[in-house]
């Protein structure tokens, strides 16, 4: 996580989990760019050069609106996921939300929420691999 990531035509994406107490943040992905579509959380390619660790907090910085825009103190790496047959590497980062100050957007303005993973029903191409690192998540802080 510390260390810059291979260099493409390996691509490595990186999705946060932001965690406020049992609940996730989550938006509505309406013009997915791979297809997919559904409830999705904020993240994007890790650019050369950078770590899982700077990604995140350069996406989170990008596409969250409405929390404290200084990095969150508490960021820990959840898990990856390699996609068979293809050169992608999904990294899934946890952040502690402390607080909120009021409502949270995400990227282009999609509104956002916050949901249980155990109680709501994902859909899409990342559904089972994001629900499944989500109540990691939870469980990480609950500890």
């Amino acid at each position: 996580m510390n260390e810059p990531l291979a260099p493409f035509p390996h691509h490595h994406y990186v999705v946060c989990i932001g965690v406020l107490n049992e609940l996730v943040l989550v938006y509505e992905r309406t013009k997915p760019p791979g297809g997919s579509q559904g409830l999705n959380g904020p993240g994007g390619s890790i650019e050369p050069g950078e770590t899982v660790q700077t990604a995140a907090a350069r996406e989170w910085r990008q596409e969250v609106h409405g929390l404290p825009h200084e990095a969150p103190r508490y960021w820990t790496e959840i898990g990856k996921i390699e996609i068979e047959g293809e050169p992608i590497t999904v990294h899934f980062m946890a952040v502690k939300i402390e607080e909120l100050p009021g409502p949270c957007l995400l990227v282009d303005h999609h509104p956002a929420t916050f949901v249980s993973p155990w109680a709501v029903q994902f859909d899409g191409r990342w559904a089972d691999f994001f629900q499944r690192h989500a109540r990691q998540a939870v469980r990480f802080f609950r500890a």
